[in-house]
């Protein structure tokens, strides 16, 4: 694979070099960048709450930028890419960023919204171009800050509003949401609201702290206030926990979460049958076994194989490709434009207008104030199916409100 280098906690506070002159090749570059190599990162969870989120994504990155060096690099350069731990920790991830940020074009990953919210002044200060793995519109608003799937509120919304159009739910029914405290949960509580002001629906609320994992207490909570549908956001014991205890109640409803809330193996567990019958998930890219038929995605999966033989194939695997394309797309519009510094990174960054990375609805990055989709992929869970996740329709899914949805406080 391409170099990785896997790190936990430590480090000191570096201070980016400044950025260089014109490198032999006519291409002005600054740091991470070398006449023969560009250096980009990872801060992610490896071995926390998140790790079977954070582990595929950057494993996923790492193959295809082997892939793209084995076709000759960018700009005439391998890429290196090297990874940090977390532990989904907010302190940790301070103290890594501040280890890296001096050996690094950017971060091609950034897994977590308080993670991202912590670092934040320092990526505007080092002009660091990073793509968080972090949905929540706080992450919108930034130059350097690349959002590159649809938000959280946007998931949310999505997902009720599906619903709805199914006749699932109708107009004026109760709804409970289960959330973790912190601005991952408030944007999915700001998308589910959007929902029930325009569809009258009455919202009960339950917040959780990000390290539970058992909401039996919310889910009988819901149940006894008559909640008709669960909107739940948080890891897949989180989601399954809530699908097997309403399985427990004789408690009929339909699930909405996200694809973070997923995890093909649960589907093997007690609680798989009450996964199946009730989990509908927002997603924001094309499950596993649904992208068989784009020749690149599918290269893609077999070196992915090749890799990693005994790990699981997953809908994370499929973000982290996304990722690793979109970066690499700047990186190329970059070098088209003859400036590989920090600065020029994010320029290309947002001149891209019409991104098609063959697992994604259409990205738009020229706005950092708007979510560059406001369209979803309706999956359900499918042990039958690599991946565990089948597409319920081929083609995005946009609700009408979803379409003009912005942000709170734009």
């Amino acid at each position: 694979m391409a170099p990785v280098a896997l790190v936990a906690a430590g480090g000191c506070s570096t201070t980016a070099p400044a950025e260089s002159a014109e490198s032999a090749g006519g291409i002005r570059t600054g740091p991470g960048v070398t006449e023969d190599t560009i250096t980009v990162g990872a801060i992610t969870d490896l071995t926390g709450p998140f790790a079977a989120v954070g582990r595929p994504q950057s494993n996923a990155a790492g193959v295809l930028f082997e892939q793209i060096n084995a076709d000759g690099g960018i700009c005439d350069r391998q890429i290196e890419y090297v990874v940090r731990d977390h532990q989904f920790d907010v302190q940790t991830a301070v103290t890594l960023y501040n280890q890296i940020e001096a050996e690094v074009l950017g971060l091609a990953q950034f897994l977590g919204s308080a993670q991202l919210a912590a670092v934040l002044p320092s990526i505007r200060e080092d002009e660091m171009p990073v793509a968080p793995v972090a949905f929540a519109s706080t992450s919108l608003g930034d130059e350097n800050v690349l959002t590159a799937a649809a938000t959280l509120d946007v998931q949310a919304l999505s997902g009720l509003e599906y619903l709805i159009d199914q006749g699932t739910i109708a107009e004026g029914d109760r709804i409970g949401i289960i959330y973790s405290e912190g601005e991952t949960g408030a944007d999915v509580q700001a998308g589910a609201a959007a929902a029930a002001e325009a569809y009258d629906l009455e919202l009960i609320e339950s917040t959780i702290k990000p390290s539970d994992t058992d909401v039996s207490g919310p889910v009988t909570n819901l149940r006894s206030q008559g909640a008709e549908a669960l909107v739940v956001f948080g890891p897949p014991t989180v989601v399954a926990s809530a699908a097997a205890v309403a399985e427990s109640l004789d408690y009929n409803i339909p699930i909405v979460t996200w694809v973070a809330g997923f995890s093909p193996g649960l589907l093997a567990t007690a609680a798989g049958q009450a996964i199946q019958e009730r989990v509908t998930i927002a997603a924001t890219h094309l499950p596993v076994s649904a992208v068989s038929d784009v020749p690149e995605v599918a290269d893609f999966l077999d070196a992915y194989q090749g890799a990693y033989p005994d790990e699981e194939l997953n809908q994370n695997v499929m973000v982290g490709y996304s990722f690793g394309r979109i970066y690499a797309t700047a990186l190329e519009e970059a070098c088209s434009q003859g400036d590989l510094s920090r600065a020029g990174v994010v320029a290309a960054m947002r001149s891209l207008d019409a991104v098609n990375t063959g697992v994604q609805p259409e990205l738009d990055l020229t706005d950092p104030d708007v979510s560059p989709s406001k369209a979803v992929y309706i999956v359900r869970p499918d042990p039958s199916v690599p991946g565990g996740l089948s597409l319920v329709q081929p083609e995005p899914y946009a609700g009408p409100v979803a379409a003009k949805h912005l942000p709170a406080g734009s």
